[in-house]
């Protein structure tokens, strides 16, 4: 089993063995600390690792009246 499933599953045995007082505790604590994480994402932007870099969209130039592309004269 890969480390990062060991350590998925080893969390939700945790919520799930142990008791109820100690599980909710440690679930208000990482629920305080995913909040402030979506605080410090400006809204939009989404994850800041997850960002992808846009490229700009191409644009086909301007064809005017009377000129000719690949032969054919446009008008």
């Amino acid at each position: 089993m890969p480390r990062a499933e060991r350590t998925e599953v080893g969390i939700l045995r945790f919520f799930e063995e142990e008791t109820l007082e100690k599980a909710e505790t440690l679930f208000q604590i990482v629920a305080d600390k995913m909040r402030l994480r979506r605080k410090e994402v400006t809204p939009g932007s989404g994850s800041p690792t997850r960002q992808k870099r846009r490229t700009p969209e191409r644009r086909e130039p301007a064809i005017s009246q009377g000129e000719e592309v690949d032969g054919v004269a446009r008008t």
